[in-house]
């Protein structure tokens, strides 16, 4: 998947482009979730998410860490919904993916960032596999693209940032939409409770 987005990078100059905007989920960003914590249920997530953004801001911003991480077209979504799968009798792999609204250029290491994230809420979280599938999709990412130790060093701490980003952005459409079942559906609250558990 990594090197069909960078392959679609170099062969369109417009995606590239238009990659470039402002998304407010790109992990580069994630210090501008700030506004919205106080849509969070009660002071400890609240706190919990805020010394996130603290940490984030010393480690990655404020030391020039971010700087040194490699830079990409991400798909930025990798989630069970947007992963197509086919079994060819050996197994279940992996033939597709779809959405790419939020395709944005930011750091590489964030793609596989967010796909553990999602890998910990997902079904497979709820049956007590969360690290087990959290770290088998950092094998096969780190298989065809290897990360650069100073992406590793900090994988843990944007994977937090991403669940911290997940669970305040889920809590806040849905207190603006509380009937919509998609929303509904996206599993955003358990990202507190995981983070808060040392994940």
């Amino acid at each position: 998947m990594s090197h069909a987005l960078d392959d679609l990078a170099a062969s369109d100059k417009d995606v590239l482009q238009a990659s470039k905007t402002y998304h407010a989920w790109d992990g580069r960003h994630m210090v501008d979730i700030e506004p919205y914590i106080s849509h969070l249920d009660g002071n400890d997530q609240r706190n919990l998410v805020t010394s996130i953004i603290a940490s984030f801001k010393k480690e990655i911003i404020e030391s020039g860490e971010g700087e040194k991480f490699r830079m990409s077209i991400n798909h930025a979504d990798f989630n069970d919904a947007n992963i197509i799968v086919s079994s060819d009798g050996t197994g279940i792999k992996v033939s597709g993916v779809i959405d790419f609204g939020d395709t944005v250029y930011s750091w590489k290491v964030l793609d596989v960032a967010v796909a553990m994230t999602y890998a910990l809420i997902s079904s497979y979280g709820k049956s007590g596999q969360s690290i087990s599938a959290a770290c088998a999709i950092l094998r096969g990412f780190h298989h065809v693209y290897p990360l650069t130790a100073q992406e590793r060093k900090h994988l843990r701490l944007l994977v937090a940032c991403r669940l911290a980003t997940s669970a305040t952005f889920g809590n806040y459409t849905y207190k603006l939409n509380p009937e919509n079942k998609y929303i509904l559906y996206i599993p955003s609250l358990p990202g507190t409770h995981l983070i808060s558990s040392g994940v």
